[in-house]
């Protein structure tokens, strides 16, 4: 039958039958048509004709896709001889309004040796906010790895380290609206954690019903996979929230019960108000010293007052990182990486990469392309089945505007709670650092853990520490980073890693998310510098502490200054100095006094007829400024 008389025929059906029963037979008559005839060549499934048709017969505006639909079958630049089964497109937030979707790029795992009933769902999240997943999956742990976008000789490469090796289903996806290539016709952007985490929601549950077959029970009313979240950055901020409104949705909603397991959050940004600071972290890097520490240490409370009066987007904050990056590199356009600070480069240049996926699924309005890459990328958004966000006028950049712009006033907002809530509920939480990252550094994570109001949290202070070398990496021995774990909380550093642990360590950090989705060890060697019973929850009150690193609050006390009775030998011989020159001082002053008593005497005229000059009473002392200007200024913060 061809398309015209097709059409013809379903026409006649909404006239002539009952409208409450054609909607009923039309739709049953499409879900046999597109199943037994979907690959009838008179057909064009993709038309608009065809959509419209459809969406009449189900009284939705939009209907869902299918996954046929969405299966990519020839990507551009990638061997066709991969072997990777690959679907991507939009998905619809509300099928009963054209206005936002989601992007998504789902990855099967195929791999003969896993056992299919076992291998989980992990969704992959960028931060930003409004940062593309995209960089996880062509610049960190996806199967693809594009380069040469600038030359007349583009590639893809294909990663063995990807993780959906681990075993796993991986799924990126492009979140909030207004990120990558998830559009919202209407302009509307998220505004608050709430917000995001409803159109996160309203996506997951339409995305596991599209691709029911592989992640949905028998009757559709469960995941019949354990589902994981990883990320990182500002999903450190996403993750924890999106997963609480899960959890409470499954206990109150009538929709796909999502069967949460955990989450793995690499160089997360959880509770700003112990991560601002970058003083210890480039103190340790030998970027700063001491004197200047203790002036960011200074400033870290003034921006914990700010935070204190519900400011979240202090400039004060800001600055405790941007100030020491400013002063990286005086007298030259390449200043420190925040994200790395082994690399120093220009501005706006990290990741390296992202200008590559930016050719590849920007289209043909990306300025930094050619004329031939620009008309390969337009190919490439039809493969992957993402043009609708050309026509919401949603073109690709590794991070966009609108949707951070919408943002920005909650960067200071902590997720500690949501964090709190997850343990409680007995969900794994994984966090793991790169160890060279600034702005999310190792050191704030910590206390950020450590700071917990949790349950087990003075056993977690008291685990022991280990050493993590990964069994299958190729690491010479050495060890691969440092494990603290206890329950169902896991703190990993990584070494010579940055904020995207994965593009810097993609073997080990396989090895690490295979670890722990299959619920393993990390621990190989346990070091012997404290035992539990010499782990203290808190810190001990140290009463001759003059400075304490106010970005430590839970580390053992450290003496910035020497008291008096610690003074060294050197301490001493500059004491004993001081008092012989205020002994020699008072030596003149007695003789002074004794010469001017005899020259009274000899002068000695009548009181009553010559006054004698005074000074003034406040000339008689010193002045306490003057004073201060000259004393010894070692407890002040000293300011290059």
């Amino acid at each position: 039958m061809s398309k015209k008389y097709t059409n013809i025929w379903i026409y006649i059906s909404l006239l002539v039958i009952p409208s409450t029963n054609a909607i009923r037979r039309l739709d049953n008559s499409f879900d046999s048509f597109d199943s037994a005839s979907r690959n009838d060549p008179s057909v064009n499934y993709d038309s608009n004709d065809y959509r419209k048709l459809r969406q009449a017969a189900t009284g939705a505006v939009l209907t869902p896709p299918t996954p046929e639909q969405h299966l990519v079958t020839d990507l551009p630049l990638l061997d066709p001889s991969s072997g990777i089964k690959h679907y991507a497109g939009h998905i619809p937030l509300d099928y009963n309004k054209d206005d936002k979707a989601f992007f998504y790029w789902l990855f099967e795992n195929t791999d003969d040796a896993a056992d299919e009933e076992s291998v989980p769902l992990l969704i992959w999240l960028n931060g930003g906010p409004a940062c593309s997943s995209m960089d996880g999956l062509f610049l960190e742990n996806g199967p693809f790895h594009i380069n040469n976008t600038d030359t007349e000789n583009p590639k893809i490469t294909v990663r063995s380290q990807s993780w959906h090796h681990a075993p796993a289903h991986v799924v990126y996806i492009d979140q909030p609206v207004g990120t990558g290539l998830s559009y919202t016709k209407s302009k509307t952007y998220c505004k608050n954690d709430a917000e995001i985490n409803m159109d996160f929601y309203a996506f997951l549950q339409n995305f596991l019903r599209v691709h029911s077959s592989l992640f949905l029970n028998e009757d559709g009313s469960k995941t019949r996979r354990k589902v994981f979240f990883s990320g990182e950055s500002h999903a450190g901020h996403y993750i924890p929230s999106m997963m609480k409104y899960i959890l409470d949705r499954n206990d109150e909603s009538d929709g796909v019960f999502i069967d949460l397991e955990g989450a793995a959050i690499g160089n997360g940004w959880i509770n700003p108000y112990h991560q601002y600071a970058a003083a210890e972290i480039t103190y340790g890097a030998g970027m700063i010293d001491l004197s200047q520490k203790r002036k960011l240490d200074k400033d870290e409370e003034k921006c914990k007052e700010d935070l204190n009066k519900g400011k979240l987007n202090s400039s004060k904050c800001f600055a405790l990182l941007d100030v020491i990056v400013n002063n990286s590199n005086p007298g030259s356009s390449k200043r420190v990486s925040q994200y790395d600070y082994r690399r120093f480069e220009e501005a706006n240049s990290f990741p390296p990469g992202k200008r590559d996926v930016e050719r590849y699924l920007g289209g043909k309005t990306y300025k930094h392309s050619s004329q031939s890459m620009k008309l390969l990328s337009e190919k490439v958004l039809q493969k992957i089945h993402a043009t609708e966000a050309s026509v919401a006028k949603q073109y690709y950049l590794e991070c966009t505007d609108p949707p951070y712009f919408a943002l920005k006033h909650q960067d200071g907002l902590g997720v500690a709670t949501d964090v709190e809530a997850l343990l409680e509920r007995g969900m794994r939480m994984l966090f793991f650092n790169g160890m060279n990252d600034l702005i999310c550094n190792h050191v704030g994570n910590e206390i950020v853990l450590d700071n917990l109001e949790w349950t087990e949290i003075d056993n977690w202070k008291k685990a022991s520490r280990f050493v993590w070398r990964p069994k299958d990496a190729s690491h010479n021995d050495e060890p691969a980073g440092y494990m603290r774990e206890y329950s169902n909380l896991s703190y990993l550093k990584i070494r010579n890693a940055g904020h995207m642990v994965p593009m810097n360590q993609p073997e080990i950090s396989l090895a690490m998310i295979s670890l722990f989705l299959q619920n393993k060890s990390f621990q190989t060697g346990r070091q012997k510098i404290l035992n539990s019973a010499e782990r203290s929850s808190t810190c001990p009150k140290c009463e001759s502490c003059d400075i304490q690193s106010s970005s430590l609050p839970q580390s053992p006390c450290t003496q910035q200054e020497q008291s008096f009775e610690n003074v060294t030998s050197s301490d001493n011989i500059i004491i004993k100095r001081n008092h012989a020159i205020i002994s020699a001082w008072l030596a003149v002053v007695a003789l002074c006094a004794v010469s001017f008593i005899f020259m009274k005497r000899a002068f000695k005229r009548d009181a009553r007829s010559i006054h004698m000059y005074e000074l003034p009473p406040s000339q008689n002392r010193f002045e306490g400024d003057d004073f201060n200007d000259h004393s010894d200024a070692s407890t002040r913060p000293r300011i290059d």
